[in-house]
Parts: C-alpha cells; sequence; structure tokens
C-alpha cells in the first residue's frame, strides 16, 4: 500500500505542475512515463514480492508481467485525469 500511494501521490505531483497546462495529452503521458522513477520502481518492487508470497505457484514472469501492468494502468489513469479536466484549447 505505501508504494502505491508514494507512486499515486508523486503522479498527483506530476499532474499538478503548472507547466503541464499547455501540454498535449502524448506530451503529458511521455512526461508521466517518466516521471517518479524511484516511487514506480518502489511500487513495482513491493507488489511483485506481495503477488510472489500471496501465489508462490505462479510463474514470476506473469507475476511481473501484472505488476508492469499496474503501474501502467496508474499512469493511464493520471492522463485521462489530466485531460478531462484541461482547459479547452484554443
Amino acid at each position: 500500500m505505501q508504494g502505491r500511494d508514494d507512486y499515486w501521490r508523486c503522479l498527483a505531483r506530476e499532474y499538478s505542475r503548472g507547466s503541464n497546462q499547455g501540454l498535449s495529452e502524448q506530451d503529458f503521458g511521455r512526461s508521466a512515463a517518466g516521471a517518479c522513477p524511484s516511487e514506480r520502481q518502489y511500487y513495482r518492487v513491493a507488489l511483485l514480492d506481495y503477488l510472489t508470497t500471496q501465489y508462490p505457484d505462479i510463474d514470476a514472469g506473469a507475476h511481473l508481467a501484472t505488476a508492469n501492468r499496474t503501474v501502467e494502468s496508474a499512469q493511464k489513469d493520471i492522463v485521462t485525469a489530466f485531460v478531462k479536466h484541461r482547459p479547452p484549447q484554443k
């Protein structure tokens, strides 16, 4: 939970940066994907550890894929929020 919360707080800071106001969806998506590298990695590792502990009989590669999809989903969610709440383009 801590890793998830830290990552989301970091993404929220990225979302709130004033310099992002004029970015396109694509540019903001690239920015969000590159933001918070240590928080993202901590979240991924914590989730991987959790999945490995809870489901030890499942292949580690499957757990890694799940952790990666979860991180990607968080990035997509923040981009969706950015697009949905940005002022109309002139």
